[in-house]
């Protein structure tokens, strides 16, 4: 059997790699406001910019456009894109003359230590000469190296339990955040590092020397200024023996971990004070540039700290039911759905997973029966779940409005390292069987495959070429996860977004319809792929109501074609349009995009799309 650290740094890299390549960009959780912060730290920008009630930095508009071009398959599972249409985006210049704000406010917040091998990158290949998007994928690179070298020594460094740190570090969604350019890469990486040298000097026979307890000073302020909510890690110092600790004339018994903890509090209360003040409510943001901002309706950091020192019963309350509320996402997401919460695997394999990391942990308690103690594991648990409860606690003061029940939506990413604590506190039956390790190694890399797979799929593997494709707009389809929801067609893979749109209160045909209005203008939206030269794409759609038109564009937008002419008027008053594009080798491989609007009430109903194929 190979080492765990060397098992960890082949895989960790292989498909680490493999994620970043197949991953298109800015398709990570919150990749486009990492990006910026990070850039804003490289351009010398240490703290944000805030004006005109707004948070974020300016930006080149190279570097913009660059990230928008990414953002139209963001949460959305049936849109896809194609290594020609990354190609072509990595050759989309830098160009640093002319500058746009940019607001970022949910990582304006975060502090530049988050950041710093990112914005070292960042800064290294702008003076290169590279582009935005080359620029993104090296910066990917140089954070999974780094992440890859010190969870590598933190596997390498610990006495105990080595096996489930490596399974804990290569679960898919492990691998995919720590190989972006995500501030979650520093909180995990310094969380991990905590926990290596703490479990060294605590289970194995070291001593600390003064160069290694100023390390754990050092780490102890790293990670209060990273993450504030995950201070309390360092309580993990109480598991270390106070005769393992130097010697001095100071401090005596526990002087030496007091003093760590508090100087990490410390600083996790400066950071946060500045935070506090740096924030800018969802009241109090400028409502011009609000929509499609993280900063959800009715959200006050400030107002709920308010409310919950009011009411304080409600604290364990609103913690308790955002746990319920989103324990099944938790236990999916801590495993693995990646891109914008919009890539699944079966649950079977969910499930798969965790029963490789409770095996390898029974496996490795019976290893480690002797070392580690009953008190230790009260304390390693303890922590685990004061982390949970208090990540809990702030999603709820950061993303639910103020005085609601609950914050709902957790993900598992945040629990990178607060769940192996918790696993580590509850499980502790001893148990042993020499199968468990190769069934715990061809589980990992089975469910790992399967995520490369469906990271495939899900952004370059084009749904299949139809003649014709007919939506009545009565069928629905909900994604839990993203809240979205999408129009089903006459056919099982594609799907038309802006769901929401749907009425019941006319309809050509059925009970239901796709509603546009002043305030959503933007009806059902169809995606279709794998047209080459030639191909005569037709689109017909009946509408009730004034101002209807029928959108078809390609090339990212460089191509526009529009019909708001009816070719017939039925009986009972609706109108039909057709259009049609002809695809040309520019147009070739791209995807086409229909869609419909009305800045006026109207109805949109019996979508029909047709493909004819070029002549060969």
């Amino acid at each position: 059997m190979p080492k765990p650290q060397t098992f960890f740094l082949i895989v960790g890299f292989i498909f680490g790699l493999t994620f970043l390549i197949l991953t298109p960009p800015f398709q990570v959780p919150d990749e486009p406001n990492h990006f910026y912060r990070a850039w804003q730290i490289a351009s010398g920008q240490l703290f944000p910019t805030k004006q005109d009630n707004r948070l974020g930095s300016f930006m080149p508009k190279s570097l913009i456009k660059a990230v928008n071009a990414h953002l139209d398959i963001k949460g959305n599972p049936y849109a896809k894109t194609s290594f020609k249409n990354i190609r072509e985006q990595l050759q989309i210049k830098l160009d640093d003359k002319t500058l746009e704000f940019v607001d970022f406010p949910n990582t304006a917040l975060y502090t530049p230590i988050s950041y710093l091998p990112q914005a070292i990158s960042i800064a290294v290949f702008k003076l290169l000469g590279f582009s935005p998007v080359w620029i993104l994928y090296f910066t990917r690179l140089t954070v999974l190296f780094l992440w890859l070298l010190v969870v590598y020594r933190v596997i390498k460094m610990l006495p105990i339990f080595k096996w489930f740190f490596t399974f804990s570090a290569l679960l898919p969604m492990c691998v995919f955040i720590n190989m972006s350019v995500s501030a979650d890469v520093i909180t995990n990486l310094l969380g991990f590092l905590w926990i290596g040298n703490v479990f060294k000097f605590a289970f194995g026979g070291n001593l600390l020397r003064k160069q290694q307890m100023i390390s754990l000073f050092l780490l102890a302020i790293f990670i209060a200024s990273a993450k504030y909510v995950y201070t309390p890690i360092v309580f993990l110092i109480f598991l270390i023996p106070t005769r393992k600790f130097p010697k001095t004339r100071f401090f005596k018994s526990y002087g030496l971990h007091v003093c760590v903890i508090l100087l990490a509090f410390l600083v996790a209360f400066i950071g946060s004070r500045y935070a506090s003040k740096t924030y800018i409510s969802n009241a109090s943001y400028n409502q011009s540039h609000l929509v499609g901002l993280d900063v959800p309706y009715g959200t006050d950091i400030n107002g709920q700290i308010k409310y919950l020192k009011d009411h304080p019963k409600k604290i364990s309350e609103v913690v308790y039911k955002g746990f319920i509320h989103s324990f099944e996402m938790l236990q999916t997401t801590y495993i693995g759905v990646l891109g914008w919460l919009d890539v699944h695997i079966s649950s079977f394999f969910i499930y798969l997973s965790y029963l490789s990391l409770f095996l390898i942990l029974l496996k490795e308690n019976y290893n480690s029966k002797f070392i580690i103690k009953i008190w230790q594991r009260f304390i390693i648990f303890s922590i685990g779940i004061l982390l949970m409860f208090l990540i809990y606690l702030s999603q709820y003061l950061s993303w639910a409005g103020v005085g609601s029940e609950y914050c709902g939506g957790i993900q598992g990413r945040y629990f990178i390292t607060v769940l192996p604590l918790v696993f580590l506190g509850l499980i502790f039956v001893p148990f042993n069987h020499k199968i468990i390790l190769p069934f715990s190694i061809i589980a990992s890399l089975l469910i790992l495959l399967i995520f490369v797979k469906s990271l495939y799929d899900r952004f370059l593997l084009s749904p299949p070429k139809y003649t014709e494709i007919y939506c009545d707009a009565e069928k629905m389809f909900k994604d839990d996860y993203m809240g979205e929801t999408y129009f089903k067609t006459d056919k099982p893979d594609i799907v038309a977004s802006n769901g929401v749109s749907i009425s019941n209160e006319k309809a050509h045909s059925g009970t239901h319809s796709s509603k546009t209005s002043n305030e959503s203008p933007w009806g059902a939206t169809f995606r279709l792929f794998n047209n080459v030269a030639g191909d005569t794409v037709t689109t017909e759609v009946w509408y009730y109501g004034n101002g209807g038109i029928l959108w078809m564009s390609s090339n990212a937008g460089k191509v526009f074609i529009s019909q708001n002419m009816p070719i017939e008027t039925d009986e009972k008053g609706w109108k039909k349009l057709v259009s049609k594009i002809i695809i040309d080798k520019n147009m070739e491989g791209n995807e086409i995009d229909i869609f419909v609007e009305s800045r006026q009430p109207c109805f949109f109903d019996d979508f029909k799309l047709s493909v004819h194929e070029a002549r060969k």
